[in-house]
């Protein structure tokens, strides 16, 4: 039984709605690595020192020249005060002062970025890193602090090549296949109405009433993800 075009195209938008809320998980495989759940992984051990200093010594914050911070991805570094056997340091004057450790450590997926988040021994407080994670093919490792927000939190964004996962999903690779074949549907047939069949104006364009009705095809593809995400958030709570 061959499929209507309307149908191929509805489930082909709803794939495509599922692989973007999908998003870029990450299951922790140790300190400074996770997998995704397309398989591919993310390792910054390329980027970390083993002789225990940060690779990462100051790291400026911006807007703020009264503190930096130290990181070191993997391998725990001591500098002075509470920054013994820790995964990052504020530095603030004379102050030193834990804000991560590598066994406290876990990988979140919070918007188009993983996000490392740090949790400090609770016995030295509260403070918490989040270190987002930016894929730049060109780029080794570049740090940037930002301001502390809110309080307790404090924020760096590493740029660099080993935050680039390097997978595609399946459902990436079967919409790439799709759209290629769409691509092809849709040029040999203006050609063969234009040339084969003489037609002229919007006839040239095959099935036109359906590619008319695409726009509302698309509609009901977000409807249906939204129905059943908000579905689940209710199955959740209850």
């Amino acid at each position: 039984m061959q499929m209507p075009l309307e149908t191929t195209v509805l489930l082909m938008v709803v794939l495509v709605m599922v692989d973007i809320t999908e998003g870029v998980s990450c299951k922790k495989t140790g300190p400074c690595s996770c997998e995704t759940v397309h398989g591919s992984k993310i390792d910054l051990s390329s980027l970390q020192n083993t002789d225990g200093t940060p690779r990462f010594p100051k790291i400026e914050v911006l807007g703020d020249n009264s503190q930096h911070y130290a990181w070191n991805p993997c391998v725990p570094f001591t500098l002075q005060g509470e920054c013994s056997n820790v995964a990052a340091c504020q530095v603030q004057g004379t102050g030193y002062y834990d804000i991560g450790e590598q066994e406290r450590v876990e990988f979140l997926d919070d918007g188009p970025n993983i996000k490392m988040h740090y949790l400090t021994d609770p016995s030295r407080g509260t403070r918490q890193l989040w270190v987002e994670l930016v894929c730049d093919s060109g780029t080794e490792g570049n740090a940037v602090g930002l301001p502390e927000n809110p309080p307790g939190n404090y924020h760096i964004k590493l740029t660099t090549k080993y935050a680039c996962a390097g997978s595609i999903s399946v459902g990436s690779v079967i919409l790439l296949v799709f759209f290629s074949l769409l691509v092809f549907y849709l040029i040999s047939g203006v050609v063969f109405m234009k040339f084969i069949r003489k037609a002229e104006g919007t006839e040239i364009i095959p099935n036109y009433s359906f590619w008319k009705s695409l726009p509302f095809l698309i509609k009901d593809g977000f409807l249906f993800i939204y129905a059943c995400i908000t579905r689940k958030q209710g199955y959740q709570q209850n």
